[in-house]
């Protein structure tokens, strides 16, 4: 439910949407906050269009690093 909630509000998940979730469930806000927070999968914040790990790729790309060992030394 979570995830339909955060596509029907634009790829994040706002409170209102989370105590909605809560109130269909039948369970406490509390409970689909902890669960919203925990995930990563779940937004609450609104996102962009390009997501923080494109930007460090692109950041990298942009300054040549592309020889960075394998090991991550």
């Amino acid at each position: 439910m979570l995830d339909l909630a955060q596509r029907q509000a634009g790829g994040w998940l706002p409170l209102a949407a989370m105590d909605k979730v809560a109130k269909i469930v039948g369970v406490a806000p509390m409970r689909v906050y902890e669960v919203a927070t925990f995930y990563t999968m779940f937004n609450r914040e609104k996102v962009g269009k390009v997501s923080k790990g494109e930007r460090c790729w692109e950041r990298c790309e942009r300054y040549e690093f592309e020889d960075v060992p394998s090991n991550g030394i």
